[in-house]
């Protein structure tokens, strides 16, 4: 998408040592597509904090699409795409409270469409079920707006 949609080239990839990665076709990817790779040290997990807590909001955001809309699971790569267009358009506290687009508007020209401000249409209410209430497979929560509720103040 950064060669095509904003013609900059990709000079380095930064990953865990994953083996998604760290193989011999991605390493002859790499070479011939001349992008330097680095890697963290390994047994470091927390110098992959920043990517490991937007991997799993994206996750948790598709999670809660997918069983808001009660859409198959095989749709899961197209539900992610969405919560990734979101994030990429809502402002960002370590940016100094702009969106990653409009930092790259300034390394790069970007059409009129890309940077359009989301639009607010309205949300479901879940209530979240505690992690020892549940397996992986199930709900994080229950949709508020389907249920009978108390609420104590």
């Amino acid at each position: 998408m950064i060669h095509t949609q904003f013609d900059k080239k990709i000079q380095v990839l930064k990953s865990d040592n994953g083996g998604e990665f760290v193989n011999k076709s991605m390493q002859e990817f790499f070479r011939e597509n001349g992008l330097i790779h680095q890697t963290s040290c390994p047994n470091t997990p927390q110098q992959n904090g920043v990517a490991k807590r937007k991997n799993r909001k994206l996750l948790e955001m598709t999670r809660a699409m997918i069983f808001d809309a009660q859409v198959l699971t095989r749709f899961w790569p197209e539900a992610v795409a969405t919560p990734a267009y979101l994030l990429n358009r809502l402002p960002s506290k370590t940016l100094n409270h702009k969106t990653p687009l409009q930092i790259l508007a300034t390394q790069t020209d970007l059409s009129p469409v890309q940077m359009l401000p989301p639009q607010v249409f309205g949300c479901s209410v879940f209530i979240h079920i505690p992690k020892a209430n549940r397996t992986k497979h199930i709900k994080r929560g229950i949709n508020a707006t389907t249920q009978s509720l108390t609420v104590y103040m």
